[in-house]
């Protein structure tokens, strides 16, 4: 039986439809940032420091151990977009 609220209930519907998708994609994500964070602090762990050569070879030794770090830095901080993502979006 159709009344005259049906076609906002078939809007109000969809719309929380693609709220409730969204949610998922944003949950989705932030557990790929997750795993990806926990890869890199096993090679954060394992790192090691070239046992010989020049300086330059500890330079980029040096560089690279802070760029993983770097880059743990920035997936933790989109963990926490997400979170906010996911509050708005409940």
């Amino acid at each position: 039986m159709k009344t005259k609220f049906s076609e906002l209930l078939k809007i109000k519907k969809q719309k929380v439809s693609e709220i409730e998708q969204e949610l998922a994609h944003k949950r989705h994500e932030q557990q790929i940032m997750i795993k990806q964070i926990e890869i890199l602090k096993v090679q954060i762990a394992e790192f090691e420091y070239p046992k010989q050569g020049d300086y330059s070879q500890m330079r980029i030794a040096l560089v690279k151990r802070d760029s993983l770090s770097q880059e743990k830095e920035h997936k933790e901080n989109m963990i926490k977009y997400f979170d906010q993502e996911i509050e708005k979006l409940n």
